[in-house]
């Protein structure tokens, strides 16, 4: 059973102002709204674009006040509830969030609906943030971060995981307007110092990294996955899985082996060896998340219109590379 949850809260006061969902109360309302979305997410130094979201079925009092949702927040959660054999609530989890760029109201016969564009931030070039970094001679990078971003957004959780070798020998001093200049910049320095830092703003929480960082695997089931992996280029690796909640950038996963010790598993005659293809991924190795995407339609009968797809990088859990 698929699940999803969205939002809409007032960034002044943080009180909620409208919220659809699919299991109110924890219990599956067939009458929920259809949602329709594209979540684009990558690392702060290579913008993907705006996110966008649609509400199919909405109420007419929606339609009429659907400029009012216009710089407003949100919180799209989804994943999949209880329900079908193999469907995993421990997944669900928060896939976006942030404010609402623009929103329109549709109607066009007897069907309403609301479009959202959305952005993981309100920082533009128009509308700049204090995104100023002082880092000073003999100073560790990662002190220097921390002080910059817990002064933009003091209310976000901050996870710095970089190498303490990252040192200037000279003051830095920078102003940039919003995450992507600041992130951009960041990496470009630590790439020449031979440990390039990736920024993530993701669900809510900035995570920064560099190629050091080995976090404990996340172990993929055969049976999460959607179709085989396929290599998109040199070390690119796109995985795609039913709609997970609980994966994000700079996550570290570890690919099946197979199915050969699932309950009910049958096995096969050495004249059909064939069908070991069926049950075995071609990929089996650790793969560090670098971009992902999710992409749902709540009401489609189609399995790969509740689906989250992942470019993954394969590393080393040695040496992090």
């Amino acid at each position: 059973m698929r699940f999803y949850s969205l939002l809409i809260t007032d960034p002044a006061t943080g009180n909620a102002l409208r919220k659809w969902e699919s299991h109110p109360g924890g219990v599956y309302d067939a009458q929920a709204p259809n949602i329709i979305f594209d979540i684009p997410i990558a690392g702060d130094g290579s913008p993907t674009g705006g996110q966008s979201i649609i509400i199919e079925g909405i109420s007419l009092d929606d339609l009429v006040k659907s400029q009012d949702f216009t710089g407003r927040q949100f919180q799209l959660k989804a994943g999949m509830a209880q329900g079908l054999p193999l469907a995993n609530p421990l997944q669900q989890g928060v896939i976006a969030q942030g404010t609402i760029f623009q929103s329109f109201g549709h109607w066009e016969g007897t069907e309403m609906s609301l479009a959202f564009v959305c952005y993981p931030d309100d920082y533009t070039l128009s509308t700049p943030g204090n995104f100023v970094i002082s880092w000073q001679k003999g100073q560790q990078l990662s002190e220097a971060l921390q002080q910059t971003y817990s002064t933009v957004f003091p209310k976000v959780p901050i996870d710095i995981h970089i190498s303490p070798t990252l040192v200037t020998q000279n003051t830095e001093i920078g102003f940039h307007p919003n995450r992507t200049g600041l992130a951009q910049w960041v990496h470009q320095v630590t790439s020449a110092m031979g440990h390039p830092v990736t920024v993530i703003y993701q669900n809510g929480k900035i995570n920064i990294a560099d190629d050091t960082y080995t976090p404990p695997p996340m172990q993929i089931n055969f049976t999460d996955l959607v179709g085989q992996p396929t290599w998109l280029d040199v070390n690119v690796l796109q995985v795609k899985f039913v709609m997970r909640g609980d994966i994000t950038i700079l996550s570290w996963m570890q690919m099946p082996q197979g199915m050969t010790s699932q309950p009910g598993f049958v096995t096969t005659l050495q004249a059909s060896q064939a069908s070991r293809l069926k049950y075995e991924s071609t990929f089996q190795d650790n793969f560090l998340v670098a971009e992902m995407r999710h992409l749902g339609n709540f009401r489609s009968p189609e399995g790969s219109a509740w689906v989250t797809i992942i470019n993954g990088v394969p590393r080393d859990p040695v040496n992090g590379q």
